[in-house]
């Protein structure tokens, strides 16, 4: 054995299943780690059960946050999404300078998933359901955030 693995030890990729279907989002999101520190992270994509954040620190995996960001749409321009969620994966991405971080929703209101497929619904989504993402935020499209989370 030379210490290198041939490609017959190379089992193909486990393709990638996703139970819902998500979107492209591009906001603000402020995480509240266990701890109560807060980090500030950009949202990647969302779906109604979890998203996918870019965030500057490598946080605990299976670690329980709260979370919140404010969803595009709705009657007042901008819905406001807290929830928990759980790190269930993290990478480190060179390119993005940060930690791809996927989260799943553990506690969301009815109201806010409603936010969420509405937000969806309205745009064009990725993933295994559609193929490429597509949505491309808005020229001037600006997401007020809030100066403190209050999670």
């Amino acid at each position: 054995m030379n210490g290198f693995i041939s490609n017959k030890d190379h089992k193909a990729p486990l393709r990638e299943f996703r139970e819902h279907a998500r979107g492209r989002l591009v906001c603000t999101v402020h995480v509240m780690l266990p701890g109560r520190r807060i980090v500030e992270a950009r949202a990647v994509d969302i779906s109604v059960g979890g998203l996918r954040l870019l965030v500057p620190a490598n946080l605990p995996l299976q670690s329980v946050c709260n979370i919140r960001l404010g969803l595009p749409g709705g009657p007042d321009g901008a819905y406001t999404v807290m929830a928990r969620a759980q790190v269930m994966n993290i990478m480190f991405s060179g390119k993005e300078n940060g930690f791809m971080v996927g989260m799943r929703f553990t506690s969301i209101s009815p109201t806010a998933t409603e936010a969420i497929e509405q937000y969806l619904r309205e745009r064009p989504r990725y993933g295994r359901h559609t193929g490429a993402p597509v949505h491309r935020p808005q020229p001037g499209h600006r997401v007020e955030e809030a100066a403190d989370c209050a999670c």
